[in-house]
């Protein structure tokens, strides 16, 4: 076995991205296209292992990513392996079903997630000055003196089958990580300005073999009584993914779980194709994880490198958006780091990803915000989200911008939180308005007799006012939050930052309230003067 050694790249790199999956290899092939005018970037692109991943998530890459990818010049990457088109989506609640589809023009894909990654990196591998290693990077290279800059990063390379791995340092002005949701280095870029992800739920996902869905080239959402939402797309001819919501505590048996909970409440096309995928295969759970963005210029943070992807922002992949998410913020970061002459600077270097930062906000608010209000209101986790449940699908079923609007928002077209916030709470107060005049469950079927339905009386519309004012309440506790975690860009366990902008935020209003009271007292003190003295008073 041979022995161990460190080592340096023969030079410099102007950049060196950590890891080689979406955001990575997309990454690397934009910048090495960059204008003619200025010199060509050294990149060094690495990752753990170049072999086929296989996930059970970014599988669905919404019309919005699409567009990402021809702005990229990368949409070539969608087309030689069998890629499913996708043309919306199919809502299924009890039977009933809704379909929601894209904008005329508009088409996303579906696919297996390996196979999409392997001609991302593929392109990374043709891109020119691109040198892509295989390795897998244990440590960030600090700046000898100024340890608040990282300059480059020290990987054990791989090499022949049966030797130890190689140790090399490649140095960078600029490092750029995306190693996914489970980063190795988040906590180190970001510092105290880090904020940990909290995991909501798992998706535990199959496939199925030789199904047809409700509407084909659809997606389909499956609502169900006590989980959360049932997502299933096709991702080649014969594989359809299945991806079951299961909150915690996750059940000790997965299996019979989905097969007595979840299963019975699916359409019945598909009920034998999940029992027999689940009879052959292995159930494997992905967890689902909130990762707000905070700016990533704090205090505490290392300047020199970039987080980008699931490394830094995650929402709940419900609506699909997260690769759609990273492919813009690859747009975005490319055209702010395409203006720079070099990447030495750190101030220019702060600046570019200060700039980036909101400039991404239109659409990854967007994205952020809508994955978990749909997903809170799928799950519906008590009596008054399921009156926004039943509202939100209602609504959808009015057609017309009660769809397009939405869909558009989902898919990453529109890329605007205002029309998100309009069609939000347009939904919740349709959903009160259904909850006055449309018919309700009052006895369910049985072997001898139908369901009954009936719409509420009169002498009920009191209860149902409170009942409406704690629904209007509970959307606003759903989104409002949300809301809160895309304006705020600053981590709250980053108390430095937090009290500094407190005291920005407090000496105007103190200021103001002094200037009010002063002439509140001046006023006063006018009032106390006789007639006479106010005028001389004035005059002086």
């Amino acid at each position: 076995m041979s022995t161990t050694t460190t080592t340096t790249t023969n030079s410099h790199y102007d950049l060196v991205i950590v890891g080689a999956g979406i955001a990575g290899s997309a990454l690397a092939h934009a910048l090495s296209n960059l204008p003619s005018y200025r010199k060509p970037l050294r990149i060094a692109l690495l990752e753990r292992s170049l072999a086929e991943p296989d996930r059970i998530v970014g599988e669905l890459l919404q019309p919005g990513g699409v567009i990402a990818l021809q702005q990229l010049g990368l949409e070539w990457t969608l087309d030689g392996f069998d890629a499913i088109p996708v043309k919306g989506y199919c809502i299924v609640k009890e039977g009933d079903s809704v379909q929601i589809p894209y904008p005329a023009g508009y088409e996303g894909r579906s696919f297996h997630h390996g196979k999409f990654i392997m001609k991302l990196r593929e392109a990374a591998f043709k891109a020119k000055a691109v040198d892509v290693i295989e390795a897998a990077v244990t440590e960030l290279i600090e700046d000898p003196s100024d340890s608040k800059r990282i300059i480059g990063v020290r990987a054990n390379k791989k090499v022949a089958e049966g030797q130890e791995p190689e140790k090399i340092e490649l140095l960078a002005d600029l490092v750029v990580i995306a190693d996914g949701c489970f980063s190795n280095f988040r906590s180190v870029v970001m510092g105290e300005s880090g904020f940990k992800p909290a995991t909501r739920s798992h998706f535990v996902g199959a496939i199925l073999e030789d199904v047809r869905l409700p509407i084909p080239e659809h997606g389909t959402v499956c609502l169900v009584k006590g989980s959360g939402p049932v997502l299933l797309y096709q991702i080649s001819e014969h594989d359809t993914r299945i991806l079951v919501d299961v909150q915690p505590p996750l059940p000790q048996d997965l299996p019979d779980y989905i097969l007595k909970n979840i299963v019975p409440q699916l359409p019945s096309s598909l009920q034998p194709g999940v029992r027999n995928a689940i009879a052959k295969d292995r159930l494997r759970k992905m967890p689902n994880s909130f990762l707000p963005p905070i700016e990533q210029n704090g205090h505490s943070c290392k300047d020199g490198v970039i987080l980008l992807g699931d490394a830094w922002n995650m929402r709940h992949p419900l609506t699909g958006g997260g690769m759609t998410v990273a492919l813009n913020d690859v747009v975005l970061l490319r055209d702010q780091l395409s203006s720079m002459p070099d990447f030495r600077d750190p101030k220019r270097v702060n600046q570019a990803i200060r700039a980036w930062h909101w400039a991404r906000k239109p659409l990854s608010s967007t994205v952020n915000i809508l994955a978990f209000a749909l997903y809170d209101l799928f799950g519906a986790a008590d009596e008054t989200l399921a009156v926004l449940r039943t509202g939100c699908f209602k609504y959808f079923e009015l057609g017309g911008e009660c769809v397009n609007g939405p869909v558009s928002l989902l898919s990453g077209i529109a890329k605007s939180p205002s029309l998100l916030f309009n069609h939000f709470f347009s939904v919740a107060f349709y959903s009160i308005w259904c909850h006055f005049t449309h018919p309700r469950l009052i006895s369910p079927a049985s072997s001898k007799s139908k369901a009954v339905y009936a719409a509420p009386r009169f002498y009920q519309y009191p209860f149902l006012l409170i009942e409406s004012i704690q629904v209007f309440w509970t959307a606003c506790v759903v989104f409002g939050p949300l809301l809160w975690s895309e304006l705020r860009w600053w981590s709250p366990s980053d108390s430095k930052r937090r009290n500094t902008i407190v005291v920005y935020a407090t000496v105007p209003i103190v200021l103001a309230i002094a200037f009010l009271v002063a002439v509140y007292l001046k006023a006063v003190q006018l009032l106390q003067l006789p007639p006479s003295l106010v005028v001389e008073h004035v005059s002086l």
